[in-house]
């Protein structure tokens, strides 16, 4: 959404819920949501080209659990991850009218955290786990260089 001339936020939201079963040895279910909040603002460079930087951050959480039956398999595995990342990136946009516009990000700079728990077995023979993770990640001009399609409203 546009809150002005040359400035935009935007907010996403996901949820997903899942489960299956294999041959009624192997069930498994999912559930998983988090959201999205980025901003951006528009500098114009020449008529109806403008350049563009923002910044994002956003949050995801997953929880796994199966329950497998067999010789040599725990009964139950439960996993649960915490995602957290913060970003900012910059681009070029051609608004060619005043609700169609082409948009191209030409870098970017993420950072990333997770932390995951991992419980596996059950009672005295169970296992848990627990790993964090931290990356950076830069994207170029050259290296996935990718268009959006804006469809005003």
């Amino acid at each position: 959404m546009f809150t002005s001339d040359h400035s935009k936020i935007g907010f996403e939201v996901n949820y997903g819920n899942n489960s299956h079963n294999a041959n009624g040895n192997f069930q498994g279910k999912g559930k998983s949501y988090g959201g999205n909040l980025s901003y951006q603002h528009y500098y114009p460079l020449v008529k109806t080209l403008y350049a563009y930087a923002g910044g994002r951050a956003g949050y995801n959480y997953n929880k796994t659990s199966y329950n497998a039956s067999g010789i040599n398999t725990y009964n139950l595995q439960d996993q649960i991850a915490n995602q957290y990342n913060l970003g900012a990136y910059g681009g070029v946009t051609w608004f060619l009218s005043n609700r169609f516009a082409f948009e191209t990000s030409l870098l970017s700079a993420d950072m990333t955290y997770s932390s995951t728990e991992r419980e596996e077995g059950n009672g005295s023979n169970g296992i848990n786990t627990k790993a964090t993770t931290f990356s950076l990640n830069t994207q170029g001009f050259i290296n996935n260089l990718g268009f959006k399609i804006y469809l005003l409203f």
